[in-house]
C-alpha cells in the first residue's frame, strides 16, 4: 500500500489512500513501537507543541513517514491486538503489582488512558490539555488515595488531581513557583514543595492557599522535602553546588523553626554526601537520603 505525506503545508496531516495513519496503528499495534523509539529522541510534549505550532513539524512528519513504511503494508487486514497487562512478578507467578493508568493531565481524571490511546491522540492531531504535565519533579499522595500532588519544573507549579471528585487544582496557575522541586504533605494535607531559586520551601494548604516560607541562611539548592507526618518534622535536603562544602540534609519542624541537620557535609566518607537530591521518611522515623554522586542511599 502506498503512503502519501504531504509536508507543504505545516498544518496539514499525513494522509493514506486506503486508511488512515491512526487507524492504520490500532490495526498493527507493532508500528507503535517505532513511534515510541522516536519519542526517546524528541519529547513527547514538545511534539505536541509542534503538531499545533508548526515548529519541526516537517522533519518530524519525515521521520514518522519513513520510520512507518516498513509496518504499513500489513495495515489492512492486520487484527486488533489488546495490550498486554504490566504486571509484577509475570505469569505464571501470581501477580502482585499492575499498572493500573498513565496521568497526563486533568482530562485523566474521568477516564483510563493508556500509552497507545496517547499517541494515537496525538497522530491524529488533537490538541494536548490545557493542564498539562511536562516536566514532573515531586510525588505525594493523599493518606486516602484520592489525591495525588505533582510538582512540575516546567511549568512553575503544583498540580492537584482529586480521583474521587473528579476535580483538578493548579498551584502556581496565579503567581508561578520559582522551579519546584521534590513536595510533601503534612497530617492535614498542606502541601510543602522546595523552589529552588528561592532557595526555600513553600507551604500551601489542600485548596492553594499560601500559609509561609520557610528557609534559612544555611540553604543553597533545596531539591527532596519530606514530612515526618508523627513527629511533625520537615526535611529539605540541600544539594549544595561545586564550589559549597554543605551537602546536608536541614530539619524543621513544620512552623520553620530550624533544629539542625544531618549529614557531615560534601564528601565520601561514611555520613557524609555528595549532591543529595530525594529523601523519604520511614514509619519509624528512619531518614533515607539518595545519595546521588556517591551512587548509595
Amino acid at each position: 500500500m502506498a503512503v502519501q505525506a504531504h509536508f507543504n503545508d505545516p498544518d496539514q496531516k499525513m494522509r493514506a489512500p486506503q486508511v488512515s495513519l491512526a487507524a492504520c496503528l490500532r490495526q498493527n499495534p507493532a508500528s507503535l513501537y517505532v513511534v515510541e523509539s522516536l519519542k526517546m529522541f524528541i519529547p513527547s510534549h514538545y511534539l505536541e507543541a509542534a503538531s499545533y505550532q508548526g515548529v519541526a513539524r516537517q522533519a518530524f512528519c519525515g521521520l514518522l513517514a519513513a520510520g512507518l513504511l516498513a509496518v504499513l503494508g500489513g495495515c489492512g487486514n492486520a487484527p486488533v491486538a489488546e495490550e498486554k497487562r504490566l504486571v509484577w512478578p509475570e505469569p505464571p507467578e501470581v501477580a502482585r503489582v499492575e499498572f493500573v493508568r498513565t496521568i497526563t493531565s486533568d482530562e485523566d481524571l474521568n477516564k483510563d488512558t493508556t500509552s497507545t490511546q496517547s499517541i494515537l491522540k496525538f497522530l491524529e492531531g488533537e490538541r494536548p490539555a490545557k493542564n498539562r504535565i511536562v516536566e514532573p519533579m515531586g510525588l505525594a499522595v493523599s493518606d486516602d488515595g484520592d489525591r495525588i500532588y505533582i510538582s512540575d519544573k516546567a511549568q512553575n507549579a503544583v498540580f492537584v488531581y482529586d480521583f474521587a471528585k473528579k476535580t483538578s487544582l493548579k498551584i502556581g496557575e496565579k503567581k508561578p513557583l520559582d522551579m519546584p522541586m521534590g513536595l510533601a504533605i503534612d497530617a492535614q494535607e498542606n502541601v510543602y514543595v522546595a523552589e529552588q531559586q528561592k532557595k526555600g520551601v513553600s507551604v500551601y494548604d489542600r485548596t492553594g492557599n499560601f500559609l509561609r516560607f520557610i528557609t534559612s541562611d544555611a540553604i543553597t539548592r533545596p531539591t527532596g522535602v519530606a514530612v515526618d507526618k508523627e513527629r511533625k518534622k520537615l526535611y529539605v535536603v540541600d544539594t549544595g553546588k561545586g564550589d559549597t562544602f554543605d551537602h546536608t540534609v536541614k530539619i524543621f519542624d513544620l512552623e520553620g523553626k530550624p533544629l539542625g541537620k544531618l549529614g557531615l557535609g560534601k564528601g565520601n566518607v561514611e555520613g557524609a554526601l555528595l549532591f543529595p537530591t530525594f529523601i523519604s521518611v520511614a514509619p519509624n522515623g528512619h531518614v533515607l537520603v539518595s545519595d546521588t554522586l556517591n551512587s548509595r542511599l
